[in-house]
């Protein structure tokens, strides 16, 4: 814990900045934090094993690079055995996964120009429903990214980059090549109808808790082998959604009334995304493996209330509104401390040491 609370204070610090110098460098200096944080753990992510066996396969020689691990991507091979080949050891492919993953996630909301109290917003809520998610999935984190500001630069209409990023992040992790299917939503001239919006997110909600869409993905594609694997890490593949999706869920219907005559291609491009994460997200609930798709789309939920608090413009409801966030987003975060309290994600287990020979058996 004592990790955490070290990060917490880190992170707090960067918020006291005087508000004309964060606006230099407050989203940079938050980006480093989570670098190193992420960057330096020993072994606290449920796949962090994997990685490290990995790493122990391919760091010294490329030999069978087909046989062994099939299903991991050629280019995290690689890179293992260009850090192997530099006498380092894992820990180092953790610290260029981080590294990269969170520039490029400084990118994404560098383009969405978000003030010091929306990127405060968005920092809370990161903490309590993506951090420890994100730090597990190192690999889908990169390419999420990538694909992230391969987003927003379609959003402005940089149509050849953005793709070009996309496909680059399929190389990391195969899962965000579906991007580029949904790449025409993000479109100014593509419309949805704010009833759409709302209607849909609901229906799919009702077929993935009742498991009819999770019955049908294990037709089409049953891995019964990745389910058993997240069930002894400890993840529960069938746990429904939870009362907390219920209130985002209900958080989103009401910014999608306020915001259904906004015409500001920011919050536009940004509810876009939040539709795309419920439904992807209520598709899969109840699939294992399957609801790492909605994974893509999840910083689009971490920037939920900066969309919705920005139609609120009676000042009094605007200030109750905010206090009641804030108070919402730290009760998210205790109650995932709490929640994974006896986990090793809680061990103080973090170090600089970036040559000593892999110390996991």
């Amino acid at each position: 814990m004592l990790a955490y609370i070290i990060l917490f204070i880190c992170i707090g610090a960067i918020f006291l900045i005087p508000k004309k110098h964060f606006e230099k460098c407050g989203l940079i200096l938050l980006m480093i934090t989570f670098s190193i944080f992420f960057g330096i753990r020993d072994n606290l992510a449920v796949d962090d094993i994997n990685y490290i066996n990995i790493f122990s396969t391919f760091s010294n020689s490329l030999e069978n690079i087909n046989v062994y691990y099939p299903n991991i991507e050629m280019i995290f091979k690689v890179i293992c055995r260009i850090i192997g080949f530099l006498h380092l050891n894992y820990k180092a492919v953790f610290l260029l996964y981080s590294s990269l993953s969170f520039t490029f996630l400084g990118l994404f909301l560098k383009k969405l120009n978000l003030s010091k109290k929306e990127l405060s917003l968005f920092i809370m809520f990161f903490l309590g429903m993506a951090f420890f998610t994100y730090m597990t999935v190192m690999r889908q984190f990169l390419a999420i990214t990538i694909a992230l500001y391969g987003m927003a630069l379609f959003n402005e209409k940089k149509y050849k980059s953005s793709i070009a990023l996309i496909l680059i992040s399929a190389l990391f992790h195969n899962s965000t090549i579906i991007v580029l299917f949904i790449l025409p939503i993000f479109i100014d001239k593509f419309k949805i109808d704010y009833r759409i919006k709302i209607a849909i997110p609901i229906l799919i909600m009702i077929l993935g808790e009742t498991g009819i869409i999770n019955n049908i993905i294990n037709l089409i594609a049953s891995n019964l082998k990745y389910d058993q694997y997240a069930l002894d890490e400890g993840q529960k593949a069938f746990d429904g959604s939870g009362i907390t999706h219920y209130f985002l869920l209900a958080i989103y219907i009401i910014q999608c009334i306020l915001l259904r005559n906004n015409k500001e291609q920011k919050y536009a491009f940004l509810e876009k995304g939040q539709f795309l994460y419920f439904i992807t997200y209520f598709a899969t609930i109840n699939s294992g493996f399957a609801i790492r798709v909605s994974y893509i789309f999840l910083i689009f939920l971490c920037l939920i209330f900066v969309t919705f608090i920005k139609e609120i413009n009676i000042k009094k409801l605007k200030v109750c509104s905010m206090i009641f966030i804030y108070t919402f987003l730290t009760v998210l975060i205790v109650k995932n401390l709490y929640t994974l309290q006896d986990s090793k994600f809680m061990s103080n287990n973090f170090s600089v040491d970036f040559f000593t020979e892999n110390k996991i058996e």
